[in-house]
C-alpha cells in the first residue's frame, strides 16, 4: 500500500497523456479524480497505522550504485513527519483536482492540465517521500 500511494500518481499521468485525447474530456477528470481519491485514501489508512505504532518504514527498490562506502539506493521512507506531509499534499491535490473540474471545464487543454498535474503531484511525493538527498533533488 505504500508503494500505491507513489506510483498511482505517476500512474494517472502517464495513462491521460496516452489515452487521454482518445477517451475525451469527462474520462479524463473522472479517471484523474478517482485515482488522486484512492492514493489520498491510502494516505489515511498510513497515517493512521503510522501515528499510532510510531514505526519508521523503509522501502528500498534497488541499488544505484555502490562506490566504495557510499552507497546510493532508490527507496522510500515512511515516518511520522512523511505520513504527515503526504496527508497534506495529497487532501490538497484531491482538492486541486475536484475545484479544477468545474472551473476548467471550458478550457480547450483540459488533458494537458491534468497530465501535468498528476506529475507534479508524483513528484512532490517523490519529494516528500526520499530516502537519500539525490532523490530529494529529483522530486
Amino acid at each position: 500500500m505504500y508503494l500505491y500511494i507513489i506510483f498511482l500518481s505517476l500512474f494517472n499521468s502517464i495513462l491521460i497523456g496516452l489515452l487521454g485525447n482518445y477517451i475525451g474530456r469527462q474520462a479524463v477528470i473522472f479517471i484523474s479524480i478517482i485515482i488522486i481519491t484512492i492514493s489520498f485514501l491510502c494516505s489515511c489508512i498510513i497515517l493512521y497505522e503510522i501515528l499510532l505504532s510510531h514505526n519508521i518504514i523503509t522501502i528500498d527498490l534497488y541499488n544505484l550504485f555502490i562506490i566504495y562506502d557510499i552507497k546510493i539506493n532508490i527507496g522510500f521512507l515512511f515516518d511520522q513527519l512523511t505520513v504527515i506531509m503526504l496527508f497534506i499534499i495529497l487532501s490538497i491535490s484531491l482538492f486541486v483536482h475536484i475545484f479544477t473540474a468545474g472551473y476548467m471545464s471550458h478550457e480547450p487543454y483540459i488533458v494537458r492540465f491534468y497530465n501535468f498535474l498528476g506529475f507534479f503531484t508524483f513528484f512532490m511525493i517523490v519529494l516528500v517521500t526520499a530516502d537519500n538527498f539525490l532523490q530529494l533533488f529529483i522530486g
